[in-house]
């Protein structure tokens, strides 16, 4: 093989783990392999070992059973935390300087009950099926890109809708 074929291999390789990678590449080193033939045994290896993933039922619940609805549900508690939040900012009276305490307490509640939902859903999306993690990702992303795209709210932005997602990112990562 070439500098530039043996670069595309080993960039296809990449797709597997460490330990698999190494042996896969020295493997093809000593068959003396064409690039082609080196380049679909290696992508024959990462679909084989894709799909044995998927026969667990663990991809399935993270992905359908959490990611997907959980998004939808998320969002929608995310648009009740913004309005809580414009509904509060108007209720303060500048007159007298004080807060309606009731409207306070409810956001807090709000915000804290948001922050532990989402990393809640994140943390048990990432520990159930952690090599998956990618297809959960994007089912859970897509509802958002759809929800974003037609959002017609004129007194709240668009971006409140996503205020579940840096909690969502701190669960997957822990």
């Amino acid at each position: 093989m070439t500098g530039r074929q043996r670069s595309l291999v080993e960039t296809v390789a990449q797709l597997l783990e460490h330990h698999e990678r190494e042996a896969v590449l020295g493997d093809l080193a000593e068959a003396g392999e064409s690039a082609w033939q080196g380049l679909l045994d290696v992508l024959g290896l990462v679909v084989r070992r894709e799909s044995a993933v998927w026969r667990n039922w663990r991809p399935w619940v993270a992905g359908l059973g959490l990611a997907l609805p959980g998004s939808f549900l998320l969002m929608g508690f995310s648009l009740s935390v913004s309005w809580t939040y414009q509904h509060f900012i108007a209720n303060v009276s500048p007159e007298n300087g004080q807060t309606p305490t009731s409207q306070l307490l409810l956001l807090i509640c709000q915000i804290f009950l948001l922050i532990g939902c989402s990393w809640t859903g994140g943390f048990v999306m990432g520990s159930l099926s952690r090599r998956t993690l990618w297809v959960s990702v994007a089912l859970c992303c897509s509802p958002c890109l759809f929800c974003l795209a037609r959002f017609r709210v004129e007194s709240l932005p668009r971006v409140c809708l996503l205020l579940f997602l840096l909690p969502a990112v701190w669960g997957v990562r822990q």
